[in-house]
């Protein structure tokens, strides 16, 4: 008999996010004949890369004594696609010497949260697993879900001046940049933020200031002409970024 776990952590990905399953295969003591081990990824998960593992120190503790069996096919046989895994370990043979401890190896797969239609926050993604083999008596499965997360975005602009505006009054502009904390909610990475100003309008460079609340990564600017572009690295749940030139 072979049995299936499978484990992630954390329990929560964004678009882009690599996400690392980890899939442990326990044997009774005995012969399998072609062994399969099958991931099979929901829509909104790509997969990667895997990796097979029967020495415990490299295992972060998921096993707890190194995989005493062996297989047929080393490594094994792969079929993949964006959506599934499987792996052929052929005739996989677990030596009968009464230990449970060394009857199990790991497999880790990654995936990464796609950027599609679907992935949207709250969405739980389900992921299977499963070990077949001949005369089996029944397929062992397992399964795990995460759920998406996104940032919430919400963007300001306000403009201050004194009516009647003429020339050579002075006009300041401010832009508002807020993750809206909430649940499911994550940091927004590599954010760009630009304006563009009328062709009336000159910018006093000298003028433009920001300032944060909450946590809040680098801000770089870039001024070509009447063209303001703002890049700031990393945005968190709940923080703002206020920038202001007149």
């Amino acid at each position: 008999l072979s049995t299936i776990t499978k484990s992630v952590s954390p329990l929560t990905y964004t678009i882009g996010d690599v996400i690392t399953y980890h899939i442990v295969v326990s044997n009774s003591e005995g012969t399998r004949n072609n062994l399969v081990i099958s991931d099979v990824l929901p829509s909104g998960l790509g997969y990667l890369t895997h990796t097979v593992i029967t020495d415990s120190s490299l295992s972060t503790g998921l096993l707890t004594a190194n995989f005493n069996g062996t297989f047929q096919n080393t490594p094994p046989i792969v079929t993949s696609t964006i959506t599934s895994l499987a792996l052929n370990f052929g005739t996989t043979v677990v030596p009968g010497d009464n230990d449970t401890t060394n009857n199990s190896f790991l497999i880790r797969v990654q995936a990464q949260v796609t950027n599609t239609i679907g992935n949207q926050a709250g969405t739980i993604l389900t992921n299977t697993a499963s070990a077949d083999y001949t005369n089996r008596p029944s397929v062992a499965t397992s399964t795990q879900t995460i759920t998406i997360t996104e940032p919430s975005i919400a963007f300001t602009k306000t403009v201050n001046f004194v009516s009647p505006l003429d020339a050579g009054d002075t006009v300041t502009y401010t832009l508002g940049y807020t993750n809206i904390n909430g649940t499911n909610v994550s940091t927004a990475f590599d954010v760009i933020i630009t304006d563009t100003l009328p062709i009336s309008i000159t910018l006093n460079s000298g003028s433009i200031l920001s300032s944060t609340i909450g946590i809040v990564g680098t801000i770089a600017q870039t001024i070509v002409g009447g063209n303001l572009t703002f890049t700031v690295s990393s945005v968190a749940p709940g923080a703002s970024v206020i920038i202001t030139y007149t």
